[in-house]
């Protein structure tokens, strides 16, 4: 998925060009594909080709594939990272944010994966249609968006809104009714029953499908089981809307408001009123930060347990980050009580909660000055140790001669095969790789540890 044409796993698109451009990739959307217009790698591909691998193509040198995989996937987060940086020094240059109403004319473009939308507007004032580009959750025609954002300009397609926030409104005039119902958002209701609905209900039309469904059957064409379904689309359509409001309304932009709902469903809002830390674990790009800026607009206390033992978890994971596979206990006690401004007290009782709910592990261990001390783990972590150990350990017990090659015979021979030839380290390397059962190569980046692995 994400290609304009199906095609085989390994086989690169036909529409790929030598210089690693996409032939057809301005005409995408006139000729009905997706791809790039719908799965953007922001120019990481390219550039992984071009910069990393001098120009060869990964199809025809298998050998490089994986280490070229391996760095699309860091190069595309830094692309990607960037777009959003210039797009933000972007709307920080743009004038101050304004405000449009209007009604949705057409859907352009909508991608239900994303959320992002292109949408043609007819706005109060403006003699033509507006072009609103953002993150709006299931937009339909004839629905009435109230938008605050910025104008930008387009390079290819001109001036566009870009919506920051928006409130959605179901339309109020019987024109509006009819597009909106007839948008093909309400499973079941078509243009033909959309206006046979407005024609007979006039005004009364979205009363009727909020509280009188069974008046439905005096359309022609309409029966019982028919009506029930439309009545049960409409309702989550409505409810749809109602969690987007409840959740824009605590401060979670459209973007982050769409995974939350997609994530958690009709059960959205009661989990955040139980527990809003939820976001920073279920749901990626939301962190501890935001999560708690909202568990805070919504009267949780700073000394709540939920904000405690979230805040203990972000802690631990920031120290991971920096190299630590595990946090002697006082460490992270004295780090967390800093940052959450909370007395050592309650941030122990945050890691005994986090403990008891299988989110740490917490083991004894002597360190290097022979004192016991505890060690907090994240269970991720605590499973790589103790299995990496393991594994150690039955290599090491493993029956074995002293020698699993000649090194004077096969040494030579995997430089010829390679075309290569080993420095003095290097050949030292792989002699102790084959009279030992177990070896560890470190060393920073060009020392050639790949070299030594595919040799190995």
């Amino acid at each position: 998925d994400g290609f304009p044409e199906n095609k085989a796993a390994g086989v690169p698109c036909k529409y790929l060009e030598k210089d690693f451009r996409c032939r057809i990739h301005h005409s995408l959307k006139d000729r009905g594909l997706k791809g790039c217009i719908a799965h953007d790698c922001f120019g990481a591909g390219q550039k992984a080709t071009e910069i990393f691998h001098s120009r060869r193509e990964w199809n025809e040198n298998p050998g490089i594939s994986t280490e070229m995989f391996r760095v699309f996937h860091g190069i595309f987060q830094l692309h990607q990272m960037k777009w959003f940086l210039l797009e933000a020094l972007a709307l920080a240059d743009a004038e101050e944010t304004k405000e449009l109403t209007g009604q949705i004319e057409r859907v352009t473009y909508n991608d239900a994966e994303s959320g992002y939308a292109v949408l043609r507007i007819a706005v109060k004032g403006y003699p033509d249609l507006v072009t609103a580009v953002g993150t709006i959750a299931s937009p339909a025609v004839g629905e009435v968006l109230n938008m605050r954002g910025v104008w930008i300009e387009h390079p290819k397609f001109g001036s566009q809104f870009k919506i920051m926030e928006y409130k959605s409104f179901t339309p109020s005039s019987v024109k509006g009714m009819e597009k909106y119902l007839g948008s093909g958002l309400i499973k079941g209701i078509g243009p033909s029953i959309a206006e046979k609905i407005v024609s007979l209900f006039g005004a009364d039309a979205f009363e009727i499908l909020d509280s009188h469904p069974e008046r439905l059957i005096e359309i022609e064409g309409v029966g019982e089981k028919k009506a029930a379904a439309i009545h049960e689309a409409w309702l989550e359509q409505r409810e749809v809307r109602g969690v987007m409001l409840f959740l824009q309304s605590h401060g979670i932009g459209t973007g982050y408001a769409l995974r939350v709902f997609r994530h958690y469903g009709s059960a959205s809002v009661r989990v955040l009123e139980e527990n809003p830390y939820r976001l920073a674990i279920d749901i990626f790009g939301i962190g501890f930060m935001t999560a708690d800026k909202i568990a805070s607009g919504m009267g949780f206390s700073r000394e709540s347990p939920l904000r405690i033992r979230a805040g203990v978890l972000h802690v631990m994971n920031e120290l991971t980050r920096e190299g630590h596979v595990f946090v002697p206990v006082e460490e992270l006690t004295a780090s967390a009580a800093e940052i959450l401004s909370v007395s050592f007290e309650m941030v122990e009782k945050g890691i005994e909660d986090a403990r008891l709910n299988q989110e740490l592990i917490i083991e004894w261990y002597t360190d290097a000055d022979k004192k016991d001390d505890c060690a907090v783990y994240l269970p991720a972590f605590h499973y790589a140790e103790v299995h990496s150990a393991k594994n150690l350990c039955s290599i090491l017990s493993s029956p074995f001669n002293g020698q699993y090659a000649d090194p004077e015979v096969v040494i030579p021979w995997v430089q010829r095969e390679l075309g290569i030839s080993f420095a003095g380290r290097q050949t030292e390397a792989l002699k102790t790789a084959l009279s030992s059962q177990v070896m560890v190569i470190t060393g920073g980046p060009g020392t050639g540890k790949t070299t030594l692995i595919k040799a190995i």
